[in-house]
């Protein structure tokens, strides 16, 4: 299961929003996306056992059409 969030990247506001998932969330990835760049997004993991940050990671996504 994915959660998905929207909001304009910036630097303020990743530090801000993407550095934890949400300890109620159930899901095992949350995605954010920007608002403003169609596709580009933050990968943010589930915390890890060992106490460590979950893993980052950004990525970006398109259309395939044919």
């Amino acid at each position: 299961m994915t959660s998905k969030r929207r909001f304009k990247f910036t630097t303020a506001s990743i530090a801000k929003k993407a550095l934890q998932p949400d300890p109620d969330s159930k899901a095992k990835d949350i995605l954010y996306f920007d608002t403003k760049t169609t596709g580009f997004g933050i990968r943010v993991g589930r915390a890890r056992p060992n106490g460590e940050p979950p893993i980052r990671t950004f990525f970006a996504m398109r259309e395939v059409k044919g």
